[in-house]
């Protein structure tokens, strides 16, 4: 017999693949463009295939997730537990940069992570 507190966790814990389509289905262009972006920054598919490479993709997405937030109405979206931990992520990254051995350097090589601009 399998208790209530196990059943919980099991569905706490299972991947449903159609309930995640379900939730990205409903995000705005801003949220897709902000995906594209970090697809293009972070795996770089226009320096693997050499065809695609014709435009700037990661600022292109920027700008155009910027755009569609515009018209989207600046419209807010609920904020969930992994936003605090991306934030936390953050400010940690900028904590460490500024209390690194060398802050300049490193608040130097920090901007890189920005190239897209």
């Amino acid at each position: 017999m399998v208790s209530g507190a196990q059943q919980l966790r099991a569905s706490l814990y299972a991947i449903r693949v159609g309930d995640i389509w379900a939730f990205m289905k409903r995000q705005p262009l801003s949220f897709w463009c902000i995906n594209l972006y970090m697809f293009f920054e972070y795996v770089r598919p226009q320096q693997i295939y050499s065809e695609i490479d014709l435009l700037p993709w990661a600022w292109g997405f920027i700008w155009l997730a910027a755009a569609a937030f515009i018209f989207e109405g600046f419209k807010g979206r609920r904020l969930y537990p992994a936003d605090k931990v991306l934030a936390l992520f953050t400010a940690m990254v900028l904590l460490s940069s500024v209390m690194a051995i060398d802050p300049t350097d490193s608040l130097e090589r920090l901007r890189s992570t920005f190239r897209g601009f």
